[in-house]
């Protein structure tokens, strides 16, 4: 009996540990995923657009050890890269491929917490 109550305690707190987790994450990706559409908005201005992906930059680097921890590696290193793109393009003033590369972000971001969602088919 004791067995039974140690091992459904255990499992109590990883569902627990899981769902908050989860739920982290998906507030952290909508944080994000609102700064990448306001950025976005505002890819004809260059220094403004430089702005705002400094402070997405930074919210990125803030969460890093969670992100590092939560999910994939594979993931992290994709959206890092592809920051790096977005921040080359606008260095060269193509607000156009900015804009592509801004949207591809999003998608990543998007994309990450749908591969982390506790559900049946990331358990199997």
């Amino acid at each position: 009996m004791k067995r039974v109550i140690i091992s459904l305690v255990l499992l109590g707190l990883t569902v627990i540990f899981s769902v908050s987790t989860y739920s982290r994450l998906n507030s952290v990706s909508e944080k994000l995923t609102s700064q990448l559409d306001d950025i976005k908005k505002s890819a004809d201005d260059i220094s403004l657009s430089a702005q705002k992906l400094q402070a997405f930059s930074d919210e990125i680097e803030k969460n890093k050890s969670f992100f590092y921890t939560a999910m994939h590696h594979e993931n992290m290193d994709d959206i890092k890269d592809s920051l790096a793109r977005a921040r080359a393009r606008l260095e060269y003033n193509d607000s156009e491929d900015f804009a592509v590369e801004i949207s591809s972000l999003k998608n990543y971001i998007e994309h990450m917490t749908e591969l982390e969602k506790t559900d049946l088919t990331n358990i199997f």
